[in-house]
């Protein structure tokens, strides 16, 4: 597991944090981000918007190592334009040891991202939210580990 935890960490920084346009769909109507690093492989693959379903999984030798699945939604109808940058700086903002989704705490603004988890990488939940002006604006649950 040494070599997918950083793997994985490159992965995220350069797929949706760092804004990649979704390529190539592998299921239909699905939106994926794939990256690849020597004989590691990882993909993203979601469906929705306001209201989304998702699954990440890592390979290595063309076998599934890893893999997380989650379920985020929208909660008001008029979002703060600047929404989808900030989230994608807090999720540019990766914990190193539990490379879930962004660290535990991320304030830009009137912005504040919240993320905790219980478990560890080989088996895990968690859940992250985001609150604007002191209103939860969004919210996503997710769970996953070693496969």
């Amino acid at each position: 597991m040494e070599t997918i935890i950083p793997f994985l960490i490159k992965a995220k920084e350069n797929c949706y944090a760092a804004g990649m346009i979704p390529v190539s769909s592998t299921r239909k109507n699905s939106k994926d981000l794939h990256y690849s690093e020597g004989d590691l492989r990882y993909l993203d693959s979601f469906f929705g918007a306001e209201r989304f379903l998702g699954q990440e999984v890592v390979w290595k030798k063309n076998r599934e190592v890893w893999g997380m699945n989650y379920y985020g939604c929208l909660l008001e109808d008029a979002i703060p334009e600047d929404f989808p940058d900030f989230l994608r700086k807090a999720l540019s903002r990766i914990d190193k040891q539990n490379p879930y989704r962004g660290m535990s705490g991320y304030k830009e603004g009137d912005f504040i991202y919240q993320c905790s988890w219980t478990g560890a990488f080989e088996q895990f939940r968690g859940e992250e939210y985001v609150t604007f002006g002191g209103s939860r604006i969004y919210e996503m649950y997710f769970h996953g580990g070693i496969l």
